[in-house]
């Protein structure tokens, strides 16, 4: 949000309540991007790293399951959307990792403040149901330099 415009600068407020000063000769020569100018509503990545041994057509499922059943959900498909069956969560693999599978769902939520507060109770609503299905995450394996002395 603008705070102040001046000859010199423009203030600007972040959404974690910092000021942000840009000299007005900046905001002249280059594009600004505000992604809530005329629409509140933000998608958000979830991401979670899984085990090569993971089912992970069942970690994605319960991806799209979890975050649709979330109060703050919201389906920003159109009528046409639904009716031709296109799919309110989209979630896929997006990279193979030493340590695992990157599986990502994009989710919409009203705003950003929303979006942030979603995707926290997302990761703990994952985790829970994970273990409960016997799905693991993987964790970064880090090999130290000892050699041995022998």
């Amino acid at each position: 949000m603008v705070e102040d415009i001046t000859i010199r600068h423009t203030v600007i407020k972040s959404i974690e309540n910092r000021r942000i000063v840009i000299p007005n000769s900046v905001i002249s020569r280059e594009a600004i991007l505000n992604s809530t100018l005329t629409d509140p509503r933000v998608m958000f990545n979830l991401e979670v790293v899984m085990v090569y041994e993971t089912d992970i057509q069942k970690v994605l499922d319960i991806m799209k399951e979890e975050a649709q059943k979330h109060p703050s959900f919201l389906d920003t498909r159109s009528e046409i959307d639904k009716a031709n069956g296109v799919l309110p969560i989209v979630a896929k693999v997006v990279a193979l990792e030493d340590n695992g599978v990157r599986c990502r769902a994009y989710v919409w939520a009203k705003d950003n403040d929303t979006a942030f507060d979603m995707k926290c109770d997302l990761f703990k609503i994952l985790k829970d149901r994970f273990d409960q299905e016997g799905l693991s995450i993987s964790h970064a394996q880090r090999l130290m330099g000892f050699t041995d002395p022998q």
